[in-house]
């Protein structure tokens, strides 16, 4: 509640819940709403195959990988869903405020939010999203060498590549940070 991914209510339906005890000691709140997954259309969109994702990386000499924190956590439920989820405990009802994990298009929502977070970057060839990770690397390979094959600095000790790739990760970072997304 704390953290704003659970606020209380009053609806009609409740949910079964447990904890599930996480490496770091913590627990991870499991909200057990399978009876959302039998009223609910499935959505046939995929995610990219791992092959077709890492063969846009391929040949960069530097890459970042990024790891969005909590992703259901950071998806905003509908407040006319949010009864869906409610559940009972020594609290009261309680019901989450974000997708709850286990959400049966939970993939594909949030798969479509972060494209539409980073569609510049996709359209720049920056970065790709795939699941809860973000891939980064320099728009183009072409900017490494110059016509005789060597690598292009842009100040001494600073080669072309790496100044674009921090420049892709910059730019990346700052589309997720004011969607308000966090990374690992």
């Amino acid at each position: 509640m704390e953290c704003g991914a659970l606020e209380r209510c009053c609806g009609p339906y409740r949910n079964p819940w447990f904890l599930v005890p996480k490496k770091d000691k913590g627990y991870r709140l499991i909200n057990a709403a399978q009876r959302l997954k039998t009223v609910t259309i499935k959505d046939a969109s995929l995610p990219p195959s791992p092959e077709e994702y890492s063969e846009d990386f391929a040949g960069f000499p530097v890459l970042f990988l990024l790891d969005l924190y909590s992703r259901y956590e950071q998806m905003a439920l509908a407040e006319i869903y949010r009864d869906f989820t409610a559940f009972q405990t020594p609290l009261g009802l309680l019901r989450m405020t974000t997708l709850p994990p286990g959400y049966m298009n939970g993939e594909q929502v949030f798969d479509r939010v972060m494209k539409k977070i980073l569609k510049d970057q996709i359209s720049a060839k920056r970065g790709k999203p795939f699941l809860d990770d973000v891939g980064v690397k320099p728009p183009t390979r072409s900017l490494f060498l110059d016509s005789s094959g060597k690598s292009i600095e842009v100040a001494p000790g600073i080669r072309r590549y790496i100044l674009e790739a921090i420049v892709s990760i910059d730019k990346v970072m700052a589309d997720i940070e004011r969607a308000g997304g966090t990374i690992s």
